[in-house]
């Protein structure tokens, strides 16, 4: 199987063929690393001074003052800016100190950002502000009365309201009771209608309200509704006095 390890005569045998104490192979050698920028700079120190000298030599017998040739800083962020790459995780780097080191050079740009947001945020908040203060004074300004060049137009005469509802918005004044009244106060008789209830007289003009047989009474209703009528007076005034000595009593 190729995940198992060989036996272990043929690893000695494949180690006694290969042998031992052997130069490193060209991949690997001291030759193709990378160098150090450090120890480059250390390096490559004399071909940049001649360089530096031979340019500032060119600018003086030009008569290009000292500082001229040299970029805005704006222009070398932006340069810097545009230069950036996508942050890539490196050779060896495990992913939680990839994620810390995009973090932290994100961090200042998030912050110019979020910074940026917070004051344009305020601007604007300070501006829908003032236009509103404009517009509520704006508003509140009395206007010039206009000239009249000609007679206003009549006023529209409003919509008449039906009868209920004018006597429910009329004001009513009722006459102040001499003698006061008890919520659970005896009458001395049952009340006594003279007058029909409302719709009384239009059920009965179109004609509803009556029933198939005639209201009859005949005498020997008539009287036992008396002396029941009679009764019920007697014995509401008869309640009414005992609750008037029953209060003086007290």
């Amino acid at each position: 199987m190729p995940h198992k390890r060989g036996k272990l005569s043929a690893r000695r045998g494949e180690r006694a063929k290969i042998g031992s104490d052997l130069a490193p192979p060209g991949a690997i050698s001291v030759a193709s690393e990378a160098i150090p920028k450090n120890v480059m700079r250390v390096l490559q120190a004399e071909e940049i001074r001649k360089v530096h000298n031979e340019k500032r030599k060119r600018q003086l017998e030009e008569g290009v003052p000292d500082g001229e040739d040299r970029e805005p800083k704006k222009r070398k962020k932006e340069q810097k800016g545009e230069q950036k790459k996508k942050p890539q995780i490196k050779h060896g780097e495990s992913l939680g100190a990839f994620n810390r080191r995009v973090e932290e050079e994100m961090r200042v740009e998030l912050s110019e950002a979020f910074q940026t947001s917070r004051t344009e945020t305020r601007k604007a908040r300070k501006t829908a502000a003032k236009e509103k203060a404009e517009r509520i004074a704006k508003a509140q300004k009395p206007k010039a009365a206009p000239e009249p060049s000609s007679p206003p137009p009549p006023k529209p005469e409003p919509p008449k309201q039906p009868k209920h509802t004018q006597q429910a918005n009329k004001m009513v004044e009722f006459g102040k009771a001499t003698v006061g009244k008890r919520f659970n106060d005896i009458v001395q008789a049952p009340p006594t209608f003279t007058k029909l209830p409302r719709g009384a007289k239009k059920i009965e003009a179109q004609g509803g309200g009556k029933s198939k047989k005639a209201d009859v009474v005949s005498m020997a209703q008539k009287q036992m509704m008396d002396i029941e009528r009679e009764k019920a007076i007697k014995h509401y005034r008869e309640l009414k006095e005992s609750r008037l000595a029953a209060g003086k009593a007290v």
